[in-house]
């Protein structure tokens, strides 16, 4: 369905997805000879979201699943469909092209206690676990009056 991950593709649906580390084989299943998909939601949809389900199921009938064959995972980025740190590497600085990278170039060479190293990294990523980024993972948090 297109070069991108369907949950690039389709966040708002991965976000209400309540199978999203399941395999093809575990999200529908063979019936009369033909693959059924059965995917299942945290919630029920709301009117809005039903066309945008139906516009990616008419994306998922254009895929053939194969009954002989099993999932497997294949990487993409690379000289060849084998995954290496290096392939990785220049997939994320490929990604990062343009940046300040010069910031990060020594980054992990540097003579600071290893924990406060992870640390500094994860509010340079924005993955500090503040109120905004639990929220926009979905996870509610309560106000504390202290």
């Amino acid at each position: 369905m297109g070069d991108g991950a369907l949950k690039s593709i389709y966040p708002r649906l991965f976000s209400l997805s309540s199978c999203k580390d399941d395999k093809v084989a575990e999200l529908g299943k063979w019936i009369n000879g033909s693959w059924e998909w059965q995917l299942t939601w945290r919630r029920s949809l709301f009117e809005w979201e039903k066309p945008l389900v139906s516009l990616f199921l008419q994306g998922l009938q254009r895929l053939s699943v194969d009954l002989e064959e099993n999932d497997s995972w294949v990487w993409k980025d690379g000289e060849f469909p084998i995954f290496t740190v290096n392939s990785t590497y220049n997939c994320l600085r490929r990604a990062h092209e343009g940046e300040n990278v010069s910031m990060y170039k020594n980054f992990w060479r540097s003579k600071v206690v290893s924990s406060a190293l992870v640390s500094s990294w994860r509010v340079l990523q924005n993955k500090i676990a503040t109120r905004v980024n639990l929220e926009r993972c979905g996870i509610v948090v309560e106000c504390l009056s202290v």
